[in-house]
């Protein structure tokens, strides 16, 4: 079996985000018991939002998330057909929006605004938009246009006679 360039690149980026999201699930109880110098380990798992301390506890999922979608993704790019590009695009696309989501939950603090005695503290949007430089959003809009792309190119390639229809 041939080792096509495609799957090069969908094994080297399934590795790097799996081992980024692995390493950001091991570092987020760290950081927190730093922050909190004072308090126990049980005591920073309660401080953790609920969203944070799930994803950093079964990382693992999106771990296997990961590599599930570069799977596919080169079992599905096997044939050699002009989509083959659109399909590798879509995969790392995929592969980089489910580690987005991962640093999204282990970074869900920072997006959150104050906790009173009536509520605990909530998503807000402002901060979302504005916190480490507006990172989140743009890196976002980064993964979500060529992935766009990538799957308008997969659906207008499987119906070629309803383009022909059109230009006749």
């Amino acid at each position: 079996m041939r080792l096509h360039i495609t799957d090069t690149i969908l094994l080297a980026s399934s590795v790097i985000l799996s081992h980024a999201v692995w390493t950001g699930s091991r570092f987020v109880p760290i950081v927190y018991h730093v922050l909190l110098r004072n308090e126990t380990d049980a005591n920073i798992r309660l401080i953790m939002p609920s969203i944070t301390r799930i994803a950093s506890d079964f990382a693992i999922i999106f771990v296997m998330l990961i590599c599930l979608a570069g799977i596919t993704t080169m079992a599905l790019s096997r044939s050699r057909s002009p989509q083959s590009r659109a399909y590798l695009l879509a995969g790392v696309s995929g592969q980089c929006l489910i580690a987005w989501l991962a640093a999204f939950c282990f970074c869900f603090e920072s997006f959150t605004g104050a906790m009173s005695l009536h509520h605990a503290s909530r998503f807000e949007f402002p901060l979302f938009l504005s916190s480490v430089w507006g990172f989140f959003p743009v890196t976002f809009l980064a993964i979500l246009l060529p992935l766009i792309t990538a799957v308008r190119e997969l659906f207008n390639n499987r119906r070629p006679n309803q383009n022909l229809e059109r230009t006749r």
